[in-house]
């Protein structure tokens, strides 16, 4: 009975009238959920106390993190965009390119690797904007950042999905 009716939400979400709120909820909570897992990974490798945000227990001599509700805050905002972005990215890809065909594939993976950086380079202004950062600070930050950026995207992205299609 469950299973019945979790099957139909499911394909009730992800129908053309409900998609675009789906699509962009979906992705605002997995950012959430990745930022503030960031966040726990942060604190728990940091070895330089002056870089974590923490909060003393008086009756502990040990420090606690603290979790920055303002940045997961604004990787939710960028979410919104990202993922309405996406939304209308990839219903371009599937009408331009019919879905299935292998040669159709390639193409869809070929304009991911294009457009990828790009669209993850605009993330990076727009949390820049929220937190107060000029353009010269975000750019800064992207460069610092953007060789782990696209081996984080080759390793969980675009090596499985060119093992999964093998074309």
């Amino acid at each position: 009975m469950f299973k019945n009716w979790a099957k139909n939400l499911i394909n009730k979400l992800y129908s053309k009238p409900y998609l675009l709120v789906t699509n962009t909820a979906t992705g605002v909570v997995s950012i959430s959920i990745g930022d503030v897992l960031q966040q726990n990974l942060e604190h728990a490798l940091s070895k330089d106390e002056s870089t974590l945000h923490t909060q003393q227990n008086s009756c502990e001599q040990s420090s606690k993190p603290v979790w920055d509700s303002q940045r997961t805050r604004n990787m939710m905002l960028a979410g919104v965009y990202f993922s309405a972005f996406g939304h209308f990215w990839y219903s371009f890809l599937d009408r331009r390119f019919p879905p299935k065909s292998p040669s159709a594939v390639r193409k869809k993976l070929i304009a991911e690797v294009a457009m990828g950086p790009p669209l993850v380079s605009s993330v990076f202004f727009i949390v820049g904007s929220l937190k107060g950062h000029s353009l010269l600070q975000s750019w800064e930050y992207i460069k610092s950042n953007f060789p782990v950026i696209c081996g984080v995207c080759t390793a969980f992205f675009r090596l499985p999905l060119k093992l999964i299609f093998k074309h």
